[in-house]
Parts: C-alpha cells; sequence; structure tokens
C-alpha cells in the first residue's frame, strides 16, 4: 500500500543502465512533497535480450544439378536481420555477376521485407555456368550453392548422397520469368 503522501506528488525517477553485476533487487528510496522519506518494497524485473543471428540460404543447396539449357533459377533468402539488406550482391565463382554481360539471359527481381528474397535467373544453362554461386548481402553472412550443368548425365551418379533440387522444364521456367517480371507492373495500376 502506497503511504497517502506519496501519492500526492509524483516524482520521475531515472536509473542508471544496468551492468552485469545489477542481478540484485533494489529498494528505491523516494521522498514526498512533505519530505518525508519513503522506502519502496523492492522491486525486480527480468530483461531478456534475445538475439537472432541473421540467415542467408540458397533454396536447394548445397548442390544443384541442372539439365543443359534449363534455366538455372537460384532463390536466396535473408531472415532475421534488422532491416532489409541495403545492397545484395550475386558473384559466380568470385566475381560479381554482369547483367550486361554480352551472355545474355540473365535476370534478378530482389523483393526486400521481412524476409529479403533475391531470385537469380539464368536462361539456357551453358557448361560455363558451372561452378559457385554466392548471395551475399551486405548486413548477413554469404550463402553459397555448387551448380552442375548435365548434358544428358543422371545426377544419381553424380551427387554422391547430397540432396538435389528437381529440375524444371524450359517451358515452366520461361512463365515463371514472365510472371516475375509482370507482378511488379501489376501491382502499379
Amino acid at each position: 500500500m502506497i503511504p497517502r503522501e506519496a501519492s500526492l506528488a509524483l516524482s520521475l525517477i531515472i536509473l542508471p543502465p544496468l551492468s552485469n553485476s545489477d542481478k540484485e533487487v533494489s529498494y528505491i528510496k523516494t521522498k514526498s512533497a512533505a519530505g518525508t522519506e519513503i522506502l519502496t518494497p523492492p522491486y525486480g524485473c527480468k530483461i531478456y535480450h534475445i538475439i537472432f543471428e541473421a540467415l542467408t540460404e540458397i533454396s536447394g543447396g548445397p548442390e544443384l544439378f541442372i539439365d543443359m539449357g534449363s534455366t538455372i533459377n537460384l532463390t536466396c533468402s535473408v531472415k532475421y536481420t534488422p532491416e532489409p539488406p541495403p545492397t545484395l550482391v550475386w558473384k559466380h565463382s568470385q566475381e560479381e555477376i554482369n547483367f550486361d554481360s554480352p551472355r545474355g539471359g540473365i535476370s534478378l527481381v530482389t523483393v526486400k521485407g521481412v524476409i529479403t528474397t533475391s531470385r537469380l535467373l539464368i536462361q539456357n544453362a551453358k557448361p560455363e555456368d558451372s561452378g559457385e554461386y554466392s548471395c551475399i548481402p551486405s548486413n548477413s553472412k554469404l550463402s553459397t550453392v555448387r551448380v552442375h550443368i548435365l548434358n544428358g548425365e543422371h545426377p544419381a551418379a553424380m551427387h554422391h548422397g547430397q540432396g538435389s533440387m528437381p529440375l524444371c522444364s524450359p517451358v515452366v521456367s520461361a512463365f515463371i520469368v514472365s510472371i516475375t517480371l509482370l507482378l511488379p507492373l501489376m501491382n502499379e495500376g
């Protein structure tokens, strides 16, 4: 129960930041408007500091097997960051991917939000598209996947116990690319 004189005046109590040694329950001494010292019952609260480690992952990894001529579809998700990554870079064999290269057929769609998703699409897969692809957000660790371009081989003979992603036909891949590129235009109108 609060003494009568304490209810007559409001006070602002500013406590210094807690340190690791401040693990005790504290008493707070205040004075009423009449000058009477008031000793409050002990107050304590638990403060939890939860830290989520940012997570970057490329779907279907760590190894993907793609038929030559198909579309390589790499989807990178960035989760548990305080804000969306300001920049997100894709690399192939340690070289930043150039979307204006003479090779052509390379597109990127990135949607920033609580979970940022970046989709790298490379049409008409060629043997030189094999190798390591990295998704590198500016505020999280990178994620890497190794892509194998198959020329009639069967991935089971090559994959040594690693999981593989189902292959997608060129028609389905072209449809996905078309829809992905049209969605932003549909949202504007």
